[in-house]
């Protein structure tokens, strides 16, 4: 198990063959703004950062006040954040044991991320003032898609990192860190200021 890896053992600074990992060659500085899998793996973590620590931490706790007619939001908010820190756990440990294939992400990476965002839904959807009267998820269920979203989120963002070695030049190594870390504050902050508005707005 582990990464797939290019070019193993291959100290200079070519590339590793793009067909391996994404299907643009790099060309120019930074090589890596031209290679689709750099802006495909951007999205996955600017994404998981918006919804899950953006969006979905400020809006769960209005989850937890729509999940019943009686609810008991203060033990939902306290078994989500117990919850939370197994689910990170959780998601971290199989990120660091799956097997990665640059040129394959579907099951490892692209399938996790479609999960992820239908459970978000389901939150957003039961967070909204507007599902009152509607079916939406009950406690126990607020519970089932947080420990989703913080097992996936966590999840996809460990895969990202290791699929920087064996599917980049070893130029771009400590960059690309960078460069996604930076995309994942954007998406975590983006997140907050759109949950803040639409709580503005009492949408929650």
């Amino acid at each position: 198990s582990g990464v797939e890896l290019v070019g193993a053992g291959d100290v200079s600074d070519a590339p590793p063959p793009a067909s391996r990992c994404s299907s643009l060659a790099p060309d120019g500085a930074p090589a890596y703004w031209k290679d689709a899998l750099t802006w495909q793996l951007a999205a996955v973590v600017f994404w998981s950062q918006f919804a899950d620590w953006g969006m979905g931490d400020s809006v769960y706790p209005y989850a937890c006040a729509n999940a019943s007619s009686t609810p008991d939001v203060a033990g939902c908010e306290m078994w989500s954040n117990e919850l939370s820190l197994a689910a990170q756990l959780v998601g971290c440990f199989f990120a660091s044991r799956v097997a990665l294939d640059g040129r394959n992400l579907g099951a490892t990476l692209w399938a996790p991320v479609a999960v992820y965002t239908g459970w978000f839904g389901l939150l957003l959807y039961t967070s909204w003032s507007g599902a009152l009267s509607l079916p939406r998820l009950s406690e126990r269920g607020v519970l089932v898609d947080l420990f989703v979203l913080r097992g996936l989120g966590p999840y996809a963002r460990a895969v990202v990192p290791r699929l920087i070695q064996p599917c980049y030049a070893k130029t771009h190594h400590e960059d690309l860190p960078v460069f996604f870390g930076v995309v994942g504050v954007l998406g975590n902050v983006g997140g907050s200021l759109v949950a803040t508005g639409l709580i503005g707005a009492r949408q929650f």
